[in-house]
C-alpha cells in the first residue's frame, strides 16, 4: 500500500474515544472506534452502531439522573434490595458512556471518494485505517462523586492501525440487483469500524462495517473476512442528507 495514501487518509480520520464503567463498578473501560471527516463544516461519517454510542451518551446521564435520585430515598437493606434492583432495571443500565467535545476542526484534508465504481472488482487490493488498542489514560473515576470522568493528563492517544486486503466478492443488496457493500479477505479488528477503505491512490472505495465468519463446512472452521460498506451506497447517503464530497 502507498505511505502517501496511508498519510493522506491518516489527516481526515479520526478515533472516537469512549469511557464507561459498569453499575456499581470504579473500574473505568476504555474503548476506541473510528470516524472520517468528509468536508470542512464538519460532517463525517461512520457506522450505525458507533453513531448509536454517541446517541446513547445523551439519554444515560438523564437515566443516571433519575436513578440516582431515587437510589438515596431507599435504604439499603436487605428488604429494599429487590426495590433497588428493580430501580436499575427499569434504568436500563449497560454502561455509562461520556463523550469529549470540540470547538474547531481538527483535519486540513478531506477524503475524495471513487467517481466510478466499476473499477472495484474481485483482486483489488484496499487499505483499512482505523483505532483500536485503546491505550489512551487521560480519564479517571472520582469517588467523591461516583463518576467517571475525562482528565487533563495521561496519555491522549491511540495508534492507528492498517489491515490491507483483497477484494473477495460484492454482497448483493435485498433486491438481489444494488451492490450494497463488499467483502474483504482479512477480518476487521475491534476499533475499526467507521474506518475508511481505500486504494493505493487515497481513493475512497467502502467504509469499513463488520466482521463476519464463513462456515467452511467443516467442524469449528471458519474463515473470517470483512464487510465494507459499498462506495455507491455512503454517496448516495451522503447526497439524501444534502452532505457535499468530493469525488475523483
Amino acid at each position: 500500500m502507498s505511505v502517501d495514501a496511508i498519510e493522506q487518509a491518516a489527516r481526515f480520520t479520526r478515533p472516537m474515544h469512549t469511557i464507561s464503567r459498569n453499575w456499581a463498578s470504579s473500574t473505568v473501560i476504555p474503548a476506541a472506534a473510528t470516524l472520517f471527516v468528509v468536508i470542512a463544516d464538519g460532517w463525517a461519517v461512520t457506522c450505525a452502531h458507533v453513531a448509536k454510542l454517541l446517541m446513547a451518551g445523551d439519554e444515560l446521564p438523564k437515566k443516571d439522573a433519575a436513578f440516582t435520585s431515587a437510589r438515596p430515598i431507599l435504604p439499603a437493606t436487605v428488604g429494599n434490595r429487590a426495590v433497588i434492583q428493580e430501580l436499575e432495571r427499569a434504568a436500563g443500565y449497560v454502561a455509562l458512556l461520556k463523550f469529549t467535545g470540540h470547538s474547531r476542526l481538527l483535519c486540513d484534508a478531506f477524503p475524495v471518494c471513487a467517481r466510478d465504481d466499476s473499477g472495484l472488482k474481485q483482486g483489488k487490493f484496499l487499505c483499512r485505517l482505523g483505532f483500536l488498542f485503546p491505550e489512551f489514560m487521560n480519564f479517571s473515576f472520582d469517588s467523591a462523586t461516583d463518576e467517571i470522568q475525562w482528565t487533563t493528563t495521561g496519555r491522549e492517544h491511540s495508534p492507528r492501525v492498517l489491515m490491507d486486503g483483497m477484494v473477495t466478492r460484492h454482497p448483493l443488496g435485498q433486491d438481489g440487483k444494488t451492490i450494497a457493500g463488499l467483502e474483504m479477505s482479512t477480518p476487521e479488528l475491534e476499533g475499526q469500524s467507521g474506518g475508511p477503505a481505500f486504494d493505493f491512490g487515497g481513493r475512497i472505495w467502502g467504509m469499513q462495517s463488520a466482521t463476519k465468519h464463513l462456515d467452511l463446512g467443516v467442524e469449528d472452521a471458519k474463515r473470517h473476512v470483512s464487510h465494507c460498506v459499498h462506495v455507491s451506497q455512503l454517496k448516495e447517503f451522503m447526497r439524501s442528507q444534502g452532505v457535499a464530497f468530493s469525488e475523483g
